[in-house]
């Protein structure tokens, strides 16, 4: 039975956390690391700010969706979260925290708490909901976002995001590893399904297409587990009828997600390089970044900050943003009388307050 570390639950392994072994001197190392412009070119400024700025108002925690659905318990409150990392910060790296210790909430590093910041910074979503909320607009997710880097130096990082994730997309071009052929058998049933069902039409579904207008990769689960995405794709490409392609394995990268984002800016980078290479095999004039929130964060907004405009000449859009374009353009029409049943809207998390896509 493995120890309870943060609260009764675990959601990484003892051999993931190692909580017997010393980590507190390599954490502030990692630590220390992060707070320099050099090493973290993302996100600095805002997470000083938020360690240093927040009064602990609690105002954030009713925004929180993980702490509403725990039913208000404190230690899923985003505040309580950020203060395990926030403590160590004021005590190790600020004057006044080395001074005045506890009396400004500072406090020496020690095992339990790396170890229990191992598993609350995962008990965060990072949706990042609690900015809105904020009357500073502090980012206590981005503070777990910034945790789990210091983390992942110790080699804290589970499974799922790095050996599943980021390294089987870079070794063979999507997280859950689908073969060429598998793909394209699937896209095969997508075409046959919607030539069945359409009477006396021919369906097109290019791949690998060398300068397509449009490029669309989407997120490879979609190709396993949410086909009607593929085929809804695929229907209203058609049916507008333009210049587009969707990419295999064969050249490169296929799969949109980048699960460095939620753990490492190192293997962040990684991943966006491969995507790079990917499109500039390809030549679109536009990526269309297919249902996946976090992918259009990184490559329509942090890939800008990494790579210079000259090498990636190419346009990053969100699908929606595509089907808002053929809407305006009047390629894509739609009958208002078909679609009478109320909807609701999802307040997203990336591509929404994050990727800015809505007002």
């Amino acid at each position: 039975m493995m120890e309870k570390l943060f609260d009764e639950y675990r959601g990484l392994s003892d051999k993931k956390i190692r909580p017997h072994e010393p980590k507190s001197e390599q954490f502030l190392k990692a630590f220390k690391e992060l707070l320099d412009k050099k090493n973290n070119w993302t996100f600095l400024l805002p997470l000083k700010l938020t360690l240093e700025a927040c009064t602990h108002c609690g105002t954030c925690a009713e925004a929180c969706p993980v702490y509403i659905g725990s039913e208000r318990e404190k230690i899923y409150s985003p505040v309580y979260r950020a203060d395990i990392l926030r403590r160590i910060y004021k005590k190790h790296f600020t004057f006044s925290g080395k001074i005045f210790g506890r009396l400004i909430g500072a406090k020496e590093i020690n095992e339990q708490d790396v170890n229990a910041l191992a598993e609350a910074a995962y008990r965060c979503t990072i949706c990042r909901r609690c900015v809105l909320a904020c009357p500073f607009g502090l980012d206590n997710g981005l503070v777990m976002r910034e945790a789990r880097k210091i983390l992942a130096e110790l080699n804290i990082v589970p499974d799922e995001l790095k050996e599943e994730g980021v390294e089987n997309q870079i070794m063979y071009g999507s997280a859950p590893k689908i073969p060429y052929e598998a793909l394209m058998n699937i896209l095969d049933f997508v075409k046959s399904e919607i030539e069945e069902n359409r009477k006396n039409i021919n369906v097109e579904v290019p791949v690998d297409k060398v300068g397509a207008k449009y490029l669309i990769i989407n997120n490879a689960g979609d190709y396993l587990s949410f086909l009607d995405t593929i085929r809804g794709i695929v229907e209203i490409m058609n049916y507008v009828n333009e210049d587009w392609t969707f990419n295999s394995s064969r050249t490169g990268v296929f799969d949109n997600v980048n699960y460095g984002l939620f753990y490492s800016d190192k293997d962040m980078v990684r991943v966006i390089k491969a995507h790079l290479e990917t499109f500039k095999k390809l030549k679109p004039e536009y990526v269309v970044i297919g249902e996946c929130g976090h992918a259009y964060d990184v490559l329509g907004h942090l890939m800008k900050d990494l790579i210079p405009p000259e090498e990636r000449p190419f346009k990053v859009i969100h699908i929606v943003e595509l089907y808002d374009k053929l809407l305006r353009e009047g390629k894509l029409k739609l009958d208002k009388n078909k679609n009478t049943k109320p909807v609701t809207f999802h307040d997203s998390c990336k591509i929404g307050r994050c990727g800015g896509i809505y007002e």
